[in-house]
């Protein structure tokens, strides 16, 4: 193993991607669990005539909470629109500057 920072940083950078790979599947997960009615709007403790709306969800996140948003915003259809404050993108930078990734999602 070399000690160089291009080698270090690739390491890191492989491990970041695992690491917001997995927490996009446990928040899409999670996004279907709130659907299931008995589940969501108790766990949300909504009051009766409430509903869900499963089409219309919206994600957020701070730092690598904002980069997962980012990442599941553009894998999940019921995801319409994505509020982050300060991503920490640089993990995911290289899928938007090669066009892998490429969040269209209008407010």
């Amino acid at each position: 193993m070399q000690a160089d920072g291009h080698n270090i940083n690739h390491k890191a950078r492989l491990y970041w991607y695992a690491k917001i790979d997995h927490r996009e599947k446990e928040i899409r997960e999670l996004i279907g669990e709130f659907l299931v009615p008995t589940f969501g709007l108790e766990a949300l403790k909504l009051g009766a005539g409430s509903v869900i709306d499963g089409e219309n969800v919206i994600v957020g996140g701070h730092s690598t909470g904002g980069a997962t948003a980012m990442k599941v915003g553009e894998s999940d259809n019921r995801v319409k629109a994505i509020v982050t404050h300060d991503p920490w993108s640089t993990v995911i930078d290289p899928l938007i500057d090669n066009f892998k990734m490429l969040v269209e999602k209008p407010v």
